[in-house]
């Protein structure tokens, strides 16, 4: 999968120009945004950023397009439960405080799952260094098994 070219699908997709992105990210120049659309890989922390500017879930870069394009990245949950929470207190004012506590729920259960996500992220990253440093390890073998030949 090509990283970049996933980046520059959900900033199309979310509608948000290369210039804003850099600045939500903490980047000076859009120039970075572009740079990373040019990238196969990135580093996870940079990664985290992205999604958090985009408003997305860090595995949103891991899914195929068919789920990206479906618009499931354009609302969120707290949103979706905001919208519930003001149909409901238009229709009756005396059920807003149940539907308050259950918007309180959605946004704490959001932050759980992403900080899940931040946690998977984080592994998955430790298991690509330690396959690596198993890779370095076997070809230094593989080098003072020829030397000794």
């Amino acid at each position: 999968m090509h990283i970049g070219l996933k980046i520059k699908q959900l900033v199309e997709l979310k509608k948000i120009s290369p210039q804003e992105l850099a600045r939500k990210i903490g980047k000076k120049s859009k120039q970075s945004i572009y740079d990373y659309y040019k990238k196969e890989s990135i580093d996870t922390a940079v990664l985290q950023k992205i999604a958090d500017a985009l408003e997305i879930p860090i595995t949103a870069f891991f899914e195929d397009s068919e789920n990206t394009n479906n618009n499931t990245y354009t609302s969120s949950i707290h949103d979706r439960g905001k919208n519930i929470y003001q149909k409901g207190t238009e229709h009756n004012k005396g059920e807003s405080k149940d539907i308050k506590e259950l918007e309180n729920e959605i946004t704490r259960l959001q932050d759980k799952v992403s900080y899940q996500e931040k946690q998977i992220n984080y592994l998955e990253q430790r298991l690509a260094d330690k396959d690596e440093i198993i890779k370095q390890k076997d070809e230094l073998i593989n080098m003072y098994k020829e030397r000794n030949r």
